[in-house]
């Protein structure tokens, strides 16, 4: 017999629910049946439960190729980011703005202002600039602090920087 496992599990069901006596199947034949679908069964149960391990294999070998693979790119993306801060660096002390060759256009903009806080404790008296019930620098609003700076407001600790940037192109 060449059953798949949903043909067996309906053979079972339709042996168990079988007449078994005068008006059915002999109990000897009953039993030869059941003995052979259990074989079966038991065959094509063990091999999908291979196949299922063999599954689980293959998504773990995955899963530690991917850690492997993020690893690989944070180095090179890392890479990335110290030969853009080079760049940056020379172009700057070489005074140049602007770089337009046939392989890569470079410029250096002017960047986005940003709020760089050195210590809260200037902070600590601004309740509007926490997040509730932390008082620690990772919990500052920094959009509030920089609107009060622009307002006009002086704090201790606390400024509005612009760092140059550079794009490659």
């Amino acid at each position: 017999m060449k059953n798949t496992l949903y043909e067996l599990t309906g053979l079972f069901r339709e042996l168990y629910e079988a007449e078994t006596g005068e008006d059915g199947i002999s109990e000897e034949s009953w039993f030869d049946t059941l003995e052979s679908l259990e074989c079966e069964l038991n065959e094509k149960a063990e091999n999908v439960a291979v196949v299922f391990k063999q599954f689980l294999a293959d998504a773990d070998a995955m899963k530690a190729e991917e850690l492997h693979l993020k690893e690989r790119r944070k180095v090179i993306e890392n890479k990335a980011d110290r030969l853009k801060s080079y760049l940056l660096s020379m172009l700057t002390a070489a005074g140049k703005d602007k770089i337009e060759g046939t392989k890569a256009k470079i410029s250096i903009t002017k960047g986005r202002e940003s709020v760089e806080i050195e210590g809260v404790e200037g902070l600590k008296k601004i309740e509007q600039v926490w997040k509730p019930y932390v008082y620690d620098i990772d919990h500052v609003s920094k959009t509030v602090v920089k609107e009060l700076l622009e307002s006009g407001a002086e704090i201790e600790g606390v400024q509005i920087t612009r760092r140059p940037g550079i794009t490659i192109k």
